[in-house]
């Protein structure tokens, strides 16, 4: 079973149970039973406003137990603020939506995260921004009440300084770990990570995720497993001053203790004729084998395409530079990107933005095996 969240032609992010995806104005959901079924149900608003105002930038989490929570960016009140909503099995809502964010604060909040726990309890990141960027948290239970105020993440503030692009990852007891870009000018960015127990305490301070901070880095992702070792991947820029002058993706992997289990690799080899790798999504499985993914592009014009990597519980090689968008029974015409993963019993699922004939934008799913066979397409939505 398996959740996607879309986000109006440019994001998706999948889990499981619910294939959520947002148009112009107002978030929908669409439920599948599991992989291969047809829906539950017809597509259905997730926000509660009906006006005018916009919704956008979903992200989607799901406990063991097929509790649902997601959040996005919404401007009912006219400023940006973070709304959550609960769901139970087969989709159905808990409540109405709710307000993380301060009604009255003066800053507005942007590009949220969110991350469960088997008993339900969630946490939620964002990024506002005031005078200075900052990345914020907050705890709840599973009945939404909050079990900590609201919690700055990052150490540095400084007006001349940005601290964005927050994602959050959740183990099976509640312990979590937070990643994010401090950037010190507008081009160089360092990602930084911040490790969180179950009662949404710090451990430890915030650290560099990076071995070496030679060139700019952004964008980063985070998945965890039950056992609390966990991934973060992010788009790499210490080779731009180099001949080649690209970016790269790289990895870093850690243990439940926060112990980096070796230095950074570099997890993305450019293919002859494509462009810089773009928006790193990774899944990790209970056995610790993990998988990576991104986009690239084509200067000669060709579509772009989703790129995978698969490594083994020693971060080794089991598949590299695996071309996913060539993959299953659908195959779109135009360009594919922003690509999002998640762990199945049976492999993994990929989902993607995809462009069909006629400049239609479709989201895209499959779910596919580590020995390269698709189980067939789980959705296409235009």
């Amino acid at each position: 079973m398996k959740i996607v969240v879309w986000l109006n032609l440019t994001m998706i992010a999948m889990f499981a149970v619910m294939i959520f995806f947002i148009t112009q104005r107002d978030l929908l959901a669409w439920s599948g039973e599991d992989l291969l079924q047809a829906p539950l149900a017809a597509d259905g608003r997730i926000n509660d406003d009906t006006g005018n105002a916009r919704q956008q930038r979903p992200s989607l989490a799901l406990s063991r137990y097929n509790f649902a929570v997601c959040c996005w960016e919404d401007f009912r009140t006219g400023s940006g603020r973070i709304y959550v909503q609960r769901f139970g099995q087969r989709g159905l809502k808990y409540q109405n939506n709710f307000q993380v964010t301060p009604f009255n604060a003066a800053a507005d909040q942007w590009l949220p995260d969110i991350a469960v726990d088997d008993l339900g309890h969630f946490v939620v990141v964002w990024e506002e921004r005031g005078d200075s960027v900052n990345v914020y948290a907050r705890l709840y239970a599973a009945n939404a009440v909050p079990l900590t105020e609201i919690i700055r993440v990052n150490q540095r503030v400084n007006p001349s300084a940005t601290s964005a692009y927050a994602r959050v990852a959740m183990n099976n007891k509640g312990d979590f770990v937070v990643t994010w870009v401090s950037r010190k000018t507008d081009i160089a960015g360092d990602v930084y990570a911040q490790r969180f127990n179950s009662g949404g305490e710090k451990i430890g301070t915030n650290f560099l995720v990076p071995s070496a901070t030679a060139g700019p880095q952004t964008r980063p992702d985070v998945a965890m497993n039950a056992s609390g070792r966990f991934v973060v991947v992010w788009e790499d820029g210490r080779e731009v001053h180099q001949p080649s002058r690209e970016y790269q993706i790289y990895a870093h992997v850690y243990d439940s203790s926060g112990r980096a289990l070796g230095a950074d690799f570099k997890v993305s080899r450019h293919p002859a004729g494509a462009v810089m790798p773009v928006d790193p999504a990774v899944a990790i499985k209970p056995n610790n084998q993990f998988f990576v993914c991104w986009s690239y592009g084509n200067p000669a014009g060709n579509p772009a395409v989703i790129y995978g990597h698969l490594f083994d519980a020693n971060n080794s090689t089991i598949r590299d530079d695996w071309v996913l968008s060539s993959l299953g029974d659908f195959e779109p015409v135009g360009p594919n990107f922003r690509p999002k993963v998640c762990s199945t019993p049976l492999g993994y699922a990929v989902g993607r933005m995809g462009q069909q004939q006629r400049q239609r934008q479709r989201h895209l799913s499959e779910e596919f095996r580590p020995d390269r066979r698709t189980t067939g397409q789980l959705c296409g939505h235009e």
